[in-house]
């Protein structure tokens, strides 16, 4: 590695100490979301099961011409 500055600049690092996150969608559709049970050769209906999974929390919420749905998503502590 060069002694060059320019070339190189410094680098920093930074950590967070955030703990979850949330994520929210609009759905046109006003219906509650619904569980599936798709077959081995469907190539959709795993969503909610997927997030249902990997969420700490998830939910949704009427809205004005559809709905909103959310996840809540948790980030392990580092060792």
């Amino acid at each position: 590695m060069s002694g060059d500055r320019k070339a190189h600049p410094p680098v920093r690092a930074v950590r967070c100490g955030l703990r979850s996150g949330r994520v929210e969608v609009w759905d046109s559709v006003p219906e509650p979301p619904q569980r599936k049970s798709p077959g081995l050769d469907a190539e959709d209906g795993r969503g909610l099961l997927i997030v249902e999974a990997w969420a700490a929390h998830c939910g949704w919420r009427s809205a004005e011409e559809g709905k909103w749905v959310f996840v809540v998503m948790e980030v392990p502590p580092h060792e």
